[in-house]
Formats: C-alpha cells, sequence, structure tokens
C-alpha cells in the first residue's frame, strides 16, 4: 500500500470513486471485462502487424467513453488535468487519459491502457460498496457455437493469463504469443468440459503462458513436457482443443529448453 501512494498521480484509478446513479457495478465489470477483451485482440493484432494506430485510438477514446458513463470521482483523489488543475469528480476517467499521455507510441499506450482498465475492474468492488451495491461477482461470457456460456470462477484467471500472456512476445516471440492465445480460447470455448476439467486444462495453459514469459535457463524441462502430455492427451477428445494442437502444437513444444 504504501508503495503505491508513491506512485505519480494518474497511473492509477483512484482509490475513492463511485458509480454514476442508475449505473449496476455488475454491467459496469461485465463493460469493463470486455472493453479489455477488445483491447487484448489489438494487442495481439500487433504483433502481427495486423493493427494500425487509428484503431488503437479508436479503443482508448472508447474506453474513456465508458469510464465516464459507469464512474465518477469522490473528493480530490483525482490526476490533475493538462492544465495542472486538480478536478474533483474527475478522477477514474481522467486518470486514464492522464495514465496513457506520456506513451510514445500505440503499443505501449495500448499496454497503459490495458493496465488501467484492469486496474479499475480490480477496485470496482470498493467502488460499489461505496455506492451501496453489492459487490460484482466476477463473470465472463464466451461465445460459443449454439449459444453463450458463463464462467465467472474462471474470470480472474483468465485475465492473469492474457496478462502474463502480453511478456511473452517479448520474451519468447509473437508465434508463441498466438498460439498460448488459441490455446486458452479452446479450452474456454470447447464443449462437453466439465468444470473441473476446464480448470485444470486453464491452470495448464497457464503454466505455459508462465513458462514461455521466463527465460529458458529458468524454465523446467519436465513439467512442461508433462503439460503438454496433458494437453496432447486431453485433445484426443475434444475437437476444438484438438485443430490448436495440430496447428500451434509444434510451436509449443519449442518451449522445452
Amino acid at each position: 500500500m504504501q508503495e503505491e501512494a508513491r506512485r505519480p498521480a494518474g497511473t492509477a484509478p483512484p482509490r475513492n470513486a463511485r458509480l454514476l446513479e442508475g449505473m449496476l457495478a455488475r454491467l459496469a465489470a461485465e463493460d469493463l471485462a470486455r472493453q479489455i477483451s477488445a483491447g487484448r485482440a489489438l494487442e495481439a493484432s500487433l504483433a502481427t502487424n495486423a493493427t494500425e494506430g487509428g484503431a488503437i485510438a479508436a479503443w482508448c477514446s472508447e474506453s474513456v467513453d465508458q469510464l465516464r458513463a459507469a464512474l465518477v470521482g469522490v473528493g480530490d483523489d483525482a490526476p490533475p488535468n493538462y492544465t495542472g488543475l486538480w478536478i474533483p469528480g474527475e478522477g477514474v476517467w481522467r486518470g486514464f487519459e492522464y495514465a496513457i499521455r506520456s506513451a510514445g507510441d500505440h503499443a505501449t499506450r495500448l499496454s497503459l491502457g490495458l493496465g488501467y482498465l484492469e486496474e479499475v475492474l480490480r477496485r470496482m468492488p470498493d467502488y460499489a460498496e461505496a455506492s451501496g451495491q453489492t459487490a460484482p461477482e466476477p463473470r465472463l461470457s464466451v461465445s460459443i457455437s449454439g449459444g453463450t456460456v458463463n464462467i465467472p470462477q474462471l474470470a480472474s484467471q483468465i485475465n492473469n493469463i492474457n496478462s502474463t500472456i502480453t511478456g511473452v512476445v517479448h520474451q519468447s516471440g509473437a508465434d508463441v504469443a498466438e498460439a498460448l492465445r488459441e490455446l486458452q480460447r479452446a479450452v474456454v470455448e470447447q464443449e462437453g468440459l466439465e468444470d473441473s476439467e476446464r480448470q485444470t486444462l486453464l491452470d495448464n495453459v497457464e503454466y505455459l503462458a508462465t513458462a514461455a514469459n521466463t527465460p529458458v535457463e529458468g524454465r523446467n524441462r519436465g513439467l512442461i513436457t508433462s503439460v503438454l502430455l496433458a494437453l496432447t492427451a486431453a485433445a484426443a477428445s475434444a475437437e476444438q482443443l484438438q485443430r490448436v494442437m495440430d496447428t500451434w502444437g509444434g510451436v509449443l513444444q519449442g518451449l522445452i529448453p
């Protein structure tokens, strides 16, 4: 907590904020989760040079609009605006603008914006409590063939995996990052899995993401091999997972030191 207090104003969302009148914390959290997912998709396309700066600028603008429509800062816990004046009540959305304005390129702007939104989402229970609402239950809606499935208990883990994959591009390359994203997507969307099976498979993806974000000399060859074998075995009876392993298995094997 002391370390956070020493951070420059605007680099993190305000600790004191409340939801605007008529805004439900649950809906605000779901909107933020979707915006984060959209940002992660942009981040993935950046790795293949498929995203232009205009798309990132639009995402940042949409993020500001979303924060402005949902939350308001309380008291003086707000970053200064561009004139250096403090504006109570603008802390949440103004903080996003303040956090990204020092970015020297589009990729950094997107990364800073994603980090800010993820922190807002983590603080949503506090904002809900300050607004007299019950803390929102984390929810994640995933589209699969035939409908949509809600898997709230996995939302936090999936966000953690996504955050880890962000660093994989720099440590292990864009191909590995894309392989992990496709693997995670297949696990989440695969029909017919029991909750416990999906959880175990996501644990495996999370371990691979962590390994991929670790220098080669620090990786555990035996554990990576075991995880890949487990995923291959699970894919034998899971069509979508099998397609991903067929396509990306070779890239994932490259994680073995």
